[in-house]
C-alpha cells in the first residue's frame, strides 16, 4: 500500500489515484467486486483533501457501482449522493445526479428520483447530461402512469433525437416502446422496440439487444411482460434514503444548483 503524502504534495497525486481507480474498474468488469472494492475504499481513505475532492467523488461514485452490482442497492444510491455533494466540475456533478435519479428510479424512489433528474434536464447545459435525463423522466413518468408527463418527456426527446449517439438513440426509442407498452399502445410499443434493436444491431450493442428483444418477445406473451407496473410508493423506509430525498427535494426548490 502506498504511504499517505504530505497535504503539500498531495495535488499530483490525482494521477496516482485515478489510476487505482481505472484498476478498481477494470476489476469490478471483470467481476472481482470485493478487489474493486478494496481498491476504491483504499483511494477513499488516503484522499482526503479539499484539493482532491474530484477524485474522492468519482471515487464515491465507483463504489456506488460496486454495491449496485453486489446488489446494495440503497448503499448505492446513498454513496451515489455522496459522490454528488462533493463534487467539484458542474459536468460531474450533472452526470452524477442523473445517475443518482436513475437509481432511485431503478428502487422506486420515484418522488425523488423526478427531483434528480428535472434538476438536470432543467438546469444543466451539457446536451448529453441534460437529454439522458429527459428520457429518464420518460421512463418514470411511464412507470407511475402518468401519460400526460410522458407525452410531454417525448416532444422535448423527440427535438434533440438526430443529435443522439447510439446508444441514447436506442435507450429513447426503448423507453417509448415500453411505455406505449403501459399505456396499451401495443402498435406504437412494437414500432419503437423494433427501431431500438435496428438500432442496437446497427451498433453492435449487444446489451441492449437482448434487452429489448427480450421485452419484444414478452409483448408476444403478455403486454405487461418485462414492463412492471405502475407504483404508487416506494418500498423502502431509511434514513439513508430519507437524507437522499430531504437533499434532492431542497435542490429542486433552490433557483441554482
Amino acid at each position: 500500500m502506498i504511504r499517505r503524502p504530505p497535504r503539500s504534495t498531495l495535488f499530483p497525486y490525482t494521477t496516482l489515484f485515478r489510476s487505482q481507480l481505472g484498476m478498481a474498474n477494470l476489476h469490478r468488469s471483470t467481476g472481482d467486486l470485493a478487489r474493486s472494492q478494496d481498491l476504491v475504499e483504499d483511494v477513499l481513505a488516503r484522499c482526503d483533501s479539499p484539493k482532491l475532492a474530484d477524485v474522492r467523488s468519482a471515487a464515491y461514485s465507483d463504489l456506488s457501482a460496486v454495491f449496485e452490482r453486489q446488489g446494495r442497492r440503497i448503499e448505492a444510491v446513498a454513496t451515489e449522493y455522496q459522490a454528488f455533494v462533493i463534487a467539484v466540475d458542474d459536468a460531474s456533478r450533472w452526470r452524477t445526479l442523473a445517475n443518482l435519479g436513475a437509481s432511485l428510479a431503478g428502487i422506486g424512489e420515484y418522488d425523488a428520483a423526478r427531483y434528480a433528474l428535472e434538476v438536470v434536464a432543467q438546469r444543466s447545459e451539457v446536451f448529453d447530461s441534460r437529454t439522458n435525463a429527459v428520457i429518464e423522466l420518460l421512463g418514470l413518468a411511464s412507470a407511475v402512469g402518468d401519460e400526460l408527463g410522458f407525452r410531454r418527456h417525448l416532444r422535448e426527446a423527440e427535438a434533440r433525437v438526430e443529435a443522439m449517439p447510439p446508444s441514447m438513440a436506442v435507450d429513447f426509442h426503448y423507453q417509448v416502446g415500453v411505455g406505449m407498452a403501459r399505456f396499451g399502445r401495443l402498435g406504437q410499443a412494437r414500432k419503437s422496440l423494433a427501431l431500438a434493436l435496428q438500432l442496437a444491431e446497427a451498433h453492435r450493442l449487444n446489451t441492449w439487444y437482448f434487452k429489448v428483444e427480450r421485452v419484444m418477445r414478452g409483448l408476444v406473451v403478455c403486454p405487461e411482460a418485462e414492463l412492471g407496473s405502475a407504483v404508487e410508493s416506494s418500498p423502502w423506509d431509511t434514513s439513508d434514503l430519507r437524507e437522499v430525498t430531504s437533499g434532492l427535494q431542497e435542490l429542486f426548490a433552490r433557483p441554482h444548483i
